[in-house]
Parts: C-alpha cells; structure tokens; sequence
C-alpha cells in the first residue's frame, strides 16, 4: 500500500524538528521563567501581646476597676435600696387634724417649719387666731402597716412665749430600718395654714412645695432639696428664697424699704415681679453662658443691673446657674 505524498512529508518534519534548546532558532518565543519557590507557612503567632499587661493598660486597669468600687457599687446599692423601698411601701394610708390657737394681742407671730416632707400652704385668716389644718399620708408594706403607721405620727405644735410657733412631726411608732440604714418614716404632710395678716417671721425649710398669699412679714423659704415650685403673691417684706436645682420660683410683691433680698434658683426659672413704688437697686446673674436673664428696659443677657424708682433703697439680688431670671416692675 503506497502512502500519499503529503503524509510523508509531515513525517519527514517533525522527525527532522530539533526540540533542544540549543538549536532553537533566533526568533523563538522568550524563554519562560520558573515559578519562584515559595516558602512554606507554619502556625502563625501574634508577637503583640495583651493591652492589659502594658503600662497604660494596667493604669487604665486600675482606675476602672476603682471607679466601679467606689463608685458604681454604692450607686447601685442605694439605688436599689431606695427603689425596693419604693416598691414596698407602696400602700399608704391618711390622717386629718386641725389645730387652732387664739392669740394675744402682744403676739409677734413666727412660723417655723422644718420638714423635708412638708407641702405647705399659708394664706391670710383672721387676726386673733392660728388655724392649722393637716393631712398625714404613711406607707407600709400593706394597709394595716400603713394605718400602724399614720397612728404612729403626730403633728407636734411648739408654741413659745410672744407667739412663735414651731412645726414638727414626731414619729411615736418604729422606724424603717433596712441593713441598717435608717429611713425614718415613710410619710408626707399637707398643711394648710391660716395666718394674721402681719406676721413676725415665717420660715420654712422642705423638700416639698410652697405656697403663700397675701401675708406681710420677713420670709425664710429654704427650698434647695426641692424640685417643685415656691409661689409668693400679693405679700410684702423683705425675702431670702432658695429653690432647688430643678424648682421653680414665682413671686409677686412688695420689697420692704431698706430691706436686703435674695432669690436662688439653678437651672429652674426666677419669676420675680415687684409691685409698689418702693425704690430697689437690683442685681440678677446667671453664671452659666447658657442661663438667660431679662430686666426691665433692657436686652437679654446673662446679667443685669439697675435702679427701679428714684433711689435705692431696697436691694434685690438674683442668681441662678443655668437657668432664667425674670425682672418685672409693676407700679414703678
């Protein structure tokens, strides 16, 4: 059998192909370079170490773990002391009273009350007599400890030679004792009270609220543990008043001549109208850039000063932190 001849000449070629690399002609392909040897990967391992364990991870370390001590353990513990308490003694139960006690006519007439847990009103009555009327709310962990409990309290009445009267509830019963902090009695008053028109003194210090109208005389109101409202219209005096941090203050009054007055609020606001002619040099700040202050006549700002009337006579000074004052003048 013959083969064709075009066959036999493609095996004549390749069998006469040269593969070596030595005889490969001129204009052959560039020679390829061999894949670089690559290391081989063991277990890696991190050489940075701990935060913990560096200088300033050990003082961080340790203001942490102190702050958290001193701190944040105790908070947590009144914390949840103080919302247990709340929690349990949930019930309560109430008690009304009236006191009244008829003057003399050489009486001076000073109120005193000293009771974080007091509301107080106080409103013009007649001249011959202080009228007292109360309202005792107790808790306890249910109604028949919460009526042991009113039973227990009673308001004591102090009246003192020349017409001074001193405001207290005693607690006759057991007190609330919890891991051995003493928490007093759970309670809170009302009190409603009638005055002669012309008072000596009234001062009052609570954390509660207060309330008074139409009385003349010197004012102490310590509200500073307060984050209600003290409210003073149509009385006449000289004034030291002092809210809470988020109490406010509205007064509506007259400024005793020669007399020296302070209004302290923080971030509340200072409500404070002056009624009459009497002649006041007065002075409001706020010392915080975001507190605000308006007098009369003049552009917001963070402090003012003036002289209402021809000459000072009467001085009134104002002061919050970031809160507002608010100076009015009626009558001037």
């Amino acid at each position: 059998m013959n083969t064709p001849n075009n066959q036999q000449d493609d095996v004549d070629y390749f069998d006469n192909f040269d593969l070596s690399t030595d005889s490969k002609p001129a204009d052959a392909l560039p020679e390829i370079s061999p894949v670089p040897h690559l290391p081989s990967v063991d277990d890696s391992k991190s050489n940075r170490g701990c935060f913990c364990f560096t200088l300033p991870g050990i003082i961080l370390s340790i203001f942490l773990g102190t702050f958290f001590v001193c701190c944040a353990i105790p908070f947590l513990f009144c914390s949840g002391i103080v919302g247990g308490a709340a929690f349990i003694f949930s019930t309560g139960e109430s008690r009304t009273g009236n006191e009244s006690f008829l003057l003399e006519p050489s009486d001076n007439v000073q109120l005193i009350i000293n009771d974080q847990n007091a509301d107080v009103s106080i409103t013009r009555g007649t001249d011959d007599r202080v009228v007292i009327d109360y309202s005792i709310t107790a808790y306890g962990v249910n109604n028949d400890n919460a009526k042991t409990n009113v039973d227990a309290l009673v308001l004591d009445v102090e009246r003192s030679t020349g017409g001074a009267f001193t405001l207290a509830v005693l607690d006759e019963g057991t007190t609330f004792n919890l891991f051995g902090l003493d928490l007093g009695a759970l309670y809170d008053i009302e009190l409603d009270i009638q005055l002669p028109a012309d008072v000596d003194l009234i001062d009052i210090t609570t954390g509660e609220g207060v309330t008074i109208e139409n009385i003349n005389g010197d004012f102490r109101i310590d509200a500073s543990t307060s984050s209600n409202t003290v409210t003073l219209t149509d009385v006449s005096g000289s004034f030291n008043i002092e809210v809470g941090i988020f109490g406010d203050l509205n007064f509506r009054g007259e400024l005793a001549p020669d007399s020296r007055n302070v209004f302290i609020g923080d971030t509340g606001t200072l409500n404070i109208t002056i009624l009459g002619d009497a002649n006041v040099e007065y002075r409001a700040n706020a010392s915080s850039t975001t507190g605000e202050v308006r007098c009369p006549n003049k552009a917001p700002s963070t402090s003012c000063e003036g002289v209402l009337g021809d000459k000072a006579s009467a001085s009134l000074e104002a002061r919050v932190d970031s809160g507002e004052i608010n100076i009015n003048a009626i009558g001037q």
